[in-house]
């Protein structure tokens, strides 16, 4: 909750602070025209930021939007000395809903997930917090501001324009790779993360436009009495920003290695064939690397007796891996203007046999262990591309891994319950697991806003409901219990990690384990699961943790900056 009030906090003063120093300056200048622009760009920042807030939620790339409107904002401040000097009634009642909207929409966005979604009162009530100590904050500038004599106050207001407008301006850039526009956007959006509206310097950067406009109005006035001192001090201040910027450029980013200990791992990263060999020939971790270098998003292998100690990266660029026998797949996103998903079919030697467009987002993919049927499952509608969402649906295919051939949609198997076939218009199926034979495996059913634990014959093309209130199963490979994750409440991190027995069907938590975790578990052996985590909602890097299943010890990372494990056995 903590960072839902910092990010509704952050939007809502990019909202706010504008409209307070620039209501500041027409009050002094006793515009009377200006301050009724001012009324009635608020008026038409209230509809307006309904329907861009309705089409954020709802368009497949709300990231344009943002773009679109921050390119409005940052020319806006760019003219602002101009428009400041003679602001006219027209440029004040257009300016203040895009300054107002552009922000407004991801706050009114993000309320319909925290209520409709996530069902969140406790999110809700955050957000109101966030919103109204935004009001507040402004309005307070709002009045420090209009006592200003004019000088001060036009010092106060260029330093907010300058500020808020290159905000605006790099807000441009990084929803542009954001949205894979950019050559090198998947790069340029990782390095750029931090820096966003969303960022934890982004954030630091809005909060300082509370406080950096009146240090210079401060300064304006004192500047005639003071000249020689204040040349001290900007002096000093120029030279401690100088070496903040400097050690802030020189800090590693979250997650991120020293520059003697990237070099380290950057000759790891480029393994010969003869390394990949000996890789391959013992017991291994396939995964997706989610360190920021140039192998971010691509299959990687390690030793599974020493994981990270060697990283060798493959060609091939994955959401999610999986992995059986001789047989893997791959689920691919090429982005670009339009992007594209496909599941590629790969051997041992990572050569790919078979490309299979895919109809949507990728979601998770398992290979059975005889490595004979792959099954892969895709977002294929809704907006927020989640499983904590209420507006998805899925579509979960089987395939012939030594033909690549589509065996079923698991939409085409007979579905029974207590002996009575059941269909429904909303079922959704994913996160398959198979057991060792790869003709029975189990799965996710969602129907009726509740979720279900099936278990599959291939063969027959029959699904048996036999659980209720599960998600994303794994099989252990003793086939004894099941872990996966399941709902507990309605929140906006609502999963924990269970254990279901399969002979006395009960279930257990797992105690090592109590933050929300999005992922299907991976089996190191029977008694530990590997699973990935984010590090930090300010970042895209993940880690493989483990935990044991019984509560014997507590979850620790077992591979950092790595994602989607798959333990692969050679014998």
């Amino acid at each position: 909750m903590q960072d839902l009030f910092t990010r509704t906090l952050s939007h809502a003063l990019q909202a706010a602070l504008p409209v307070a120093f620039w209501w500041a300056w027409l009050r002094s200048r006793g515009d009377v025209d200006g301050n009724r622009a001012i009324s009635r760009g608020l008026l038409v920042a209230i509809p307006a930021t309904v329907a861009a807030g309705l089409a954020f939620h709802f368009v497949a790339r709300p990231m344009l939007l943002e773009a679109a409107l921050a390119a409005l904002t940052a020319i806006l401040m760019t003219r602002g000395t101009r428009a400041l000097a003679e602001p006219t009634s027209v440029t004040t009642t257009l300016g203040i809903p895009v300054v107002v909207v552009r922000q407004a929409m991801v706050i009114a966005a993000t309320l319909w997930v925290v209520i409709v979604d996530a069902g969140s009162v406790e999110g809700s009530l955050v957000m109101a917090v966030s919103v109204a100590l935004a009001a507040a904050i402004a309005w307070m500038a709002f009045g420090a501001a209009r006592r200003l004599q004019p000088a001060p106050l036009r010092a106060a207001l260029v330093t907010f324009a300058i500020g808020f407008g290159a905000q605006a301006a790099f807000c441009v850039f990084h929803k542009l790779a954001e949205a894979r526009i950019l050559p090198s956007s998947e790069a340029i959006d990782l390095a750029t993360e931090p820096y966003g509206p969303d960022g934890i310097f982004g954030v630091y950067l809005t909060y300082s436009l509370v406080v950096l406009p009146f240090l210079a109005a401060a300064a304006a006035g004192t500047a005639r009495r003071l000249r020689r001192g204040m040349a001290i001090g900007a002096g000093t201040a120029f030279a401690a920003g100088g070496m903040l910027v400097v050690l802030i450029a020189r800090a590693p980013m979250p997650g991120a290695e020293s520059p003697a200990t990237a070099s380290a791992i950057a000759a790891t990263l480029a393994p010969s064939p003869a390394e990949v060999a000996a890789l391959t020939a013992a017991p291994h971790i396939l995964f997706r690397g989610s360190r920021q270098d140039e192998n971010y998003g691509r299959m990687m292998l390690t030793p599974l007796q020493s994981p990270g100690l060697q990283r060798a990266a493959t060609d091939l660029g994955c959401e999610r891996v999986s992995f059986g026998v001789s047989h893997g797949i791959c689920l691919h996103a090429d982005r670009g203007i339009r992007t594209r998903y496909s599941a590629i079919l790969f051997d041992e030697s990572f050569r790919q046999t078979k490309v299979l467009p895919l109809d949507g987002e990728p979601s998770r993919t398992r290979i059975s262990r005889d490595g004979r049927v792959g099954a892969y499952t895709v977002f294929v509608t809704g907006i927020t591309h989640g499983y904590a969402s209420a507006s998805f649906s899925t579509s979960t295919t089987l395939i012939n891994m030594a033909t690549g051939e589509v065996i079923a949609n698991l939409e085409d198997f007979a579905t029974y319950r207590d002996g009575k076939r059941i269909k429904a218009a909303d079922f959704n199926f994913w996160g398959v697991t198979f057991a060792r034979d790869s003709n029975t495996f189990y799965a996710t059913l969602q129907s009726a806003g509740r979720t279900h634990l099936v278990r599959g014959d291939l063969g027959l093309r029959t699904l048996t409901v036999i659980y209720d209130d599960l998600e994303c199963p794994s099989l252990s490979p003793d086939e004894k219990l099941i872990a996966f994750k399941k709902r507990v409440g309605p929140a906006l991190a609502p999963w924990r990690i269970y254990v279901l027995d399969l002979a006395t069907m009960k279930e257990r938590p797992v105690a090592a384990e109590n933050r929300s975790i999005d992922d299907q578990m991976e089996w190191l052996d029977n008694a530990h699961i590997l699973y990935a985590a984010p590090r930090s909602s300010q970042t895209a890097i993940r880690d493989v943790w483990i935990a044991p299943v019984d509560g014997s010890g507590p979850a620790k990372v077992f591979l950092s900056e790595a994602e989607s494990p798959i333990v692969v056995h050679t014998s």
